[in-house]
């Protein structure tokens, strides 16, 4: 498949009716958890990489000091290989929560084990908005949360936009290559491939033949 021509729609042979494809939020969310896990990322704005490791040492350091920060993580999520289809864990290490503990641990405890993990927090935090703007399922949600509609769809298509622009200077730090240029393209440029095309244009394709077939 070639993620730079992608198609959003296919037509059903029998009723000749469009079909709509929406990407798969949370398979999308295990893919760059399985890549921040394997490869450090240099994210643009920031001197150090996102890394691994610092969502390690903060399980270490809640275990270690037997108080949390403010996170959920256990060795479940940061050992995550037995247990990588099960999409709470991912959702909870890219979490608000999670770069929260980070930020107070660098910035008002001063660890010294965290002190170049500001890159990190902010991957977790902006991943965390992603999901929620992506998985968005109560009709009252306010927010990042709130459904998708016809009257919000250009907002939400341009912050989603964003996180794609976001996720196109991710660079792996050992090679300083661009992730969608690398091996692992699939986890990143797929994803935003699919992020781009989909999901705006599905929502707004769907929501028009609805309309119409009501007619």
């Amino acid at each position: 498949m070639d993620v730079n021509d992608l198609s959003f729609s296919f037509k059903d042979k029998y009723s000749g009716r469009c079909i709509f494809v929406f990407i798969d939020t949370p398979h999308m969310l295990k893919l760059i958890r399985n890549l921040l896990g394997e490869k450090d990322l240099i994210i643009d704005g920031f001197d150090q990489p996102a890394k691994w490791s610092d969502i390690v040492n903060l399980v270490e350091w809640e275990e270690a000091n037997g108080w949390r920060a403010g996170s959920k993580l256990t060795w479940k999520h940061v050992k995550y290989d037995r247990y990588k289809m099960k999409v709470i864990l991912a959702a909870q290490v890219f979490s608000n929560s999670t770069a929260d503990a980070l930020d107070y641990l660098r910035l008002d405890l001063k660890e010294q084990a965290f002190a170049n993990s500001a890159a990190t927090a902010d991957f977790c935090r902006r991943v965390n908005d992603a999901f929620d703007l992506l998985n968005a399922r109560n009709p009252i949600a306010k927010g990042k949360k709130s459904v998708w509609t016809l009257e919000n769809l250009e907002e939400k298509k341009n912050e989603l936009l964003k996180f794609v622009d976001y996720m196109r200077k991710w660079k792996i730090a050992a090679t300083g290559q661009l992730v969608e240029c690398s091996q692992r393209k699939c986890d990143a440029s797929g994803s935003e491939k699919r992020l781009r095309v989909l999901c705006p244009y599905s929502v707004r394709a769907l929501r028009w033949t609805q309309s119409t077939s009501r007619r």
